[in-house]
C-alpha cells in the first residue's frame, strides 16, 4: 500500500479519474495516505472517490494541481 501517490501523466492522455478509482477500488492506499495530481486547470474530477477525498486545488498557470486524501472509514 501506499502513503504517498503523485500523477503526472501527459496532459493529452489523461487517465487521472480512472487511476484515482483504481487506487480505491483495489485498497492501494493506507489511512491518511496523500495522492496529488497535476492536469490542465480546465480538468474536472470528483469531490471523493470513495475515502479518498478532495482537499484542495491550486492552479498554476494551465496547470491544476489537486490534493486528496484518505479519510478514515466511518
Amino acid at each position: 500500500k501506499f502513503d504517498l501517490v503523485y500523477l503526472d501523466p501527459p496532459y493529452k492522455k489523461q487517465q487521472i479519474d480512472d487511476i484515482l478509482t483504481f487506487l480505491v477500488e483495489n485498497d492501494l492506499l493506507n489511512p491518511h495516505a496523500d495522492v496529488v495530481c497535476e492536469s490542465l486547470k480546465e480538468d474536472v474530477f470528483k469531490e471523493s472517490y470513495g475515502n479518498l477525498c478532495l482537499q484542495k486545488d491550486a492552479i498554476y498557470g494551465i496547470t491544476k494541481i489537486s490534493y486528496y486524501r484518505m479519510e478514515e472509514e466511518e
